[in-house]
């Protein structure tokens, strides 16, 4: 059996769902950075693991970007990218943008 059928896709709808809604409740009442990661910081482990296959065995491990340094003259070009990308990717490519970003921010609050 795949997990990539019309009822899991249908799942991942409904949780886009939800985050953009748990997203429009926190700017509403001004939630911070804090209080979201928070909220949501129980999903990336869980998150993470699927995506790293621990769950199936399946998926391909987990790698790291190359961080390189983007001159200013093409700063805006690349959060242009970036939102174009949010807005039109596949969702299994914007799921796993999102576990590298909330990533990186667990990383980044565990120094």
């Amino acid at each position: 059996m795949t997990v990539l059928n019309d009822t899991n896709r249908g799942r991942v709808s409904k949780i886009v769902e939800t985050l953009s809604l748990i997203q429009k409740s926190a700017t509403s009442n001004n939630a911070t950075g804090d209080e979201m990661w928070e909220l949501l910081g129980p999903c990336v482990p869980v998150i993470e693991e699927m995506l790293q296959g621990t769950a199936s065995g399946t998926a391909e491990p987990k790698t790291e970007a190359a961080a390189t340094h983007v001159p200013d003259s093409q700063k805006n070009a690349r959060w242009f990218d970036i939102m174009t990308m949010a807005q039109e990717a596949p969702l299994d490519e914007l799921t796993r943008a999102m576990a590298v970003y909330l990533n990186r921010i667990d990383e980044h609050l565990a120094k």
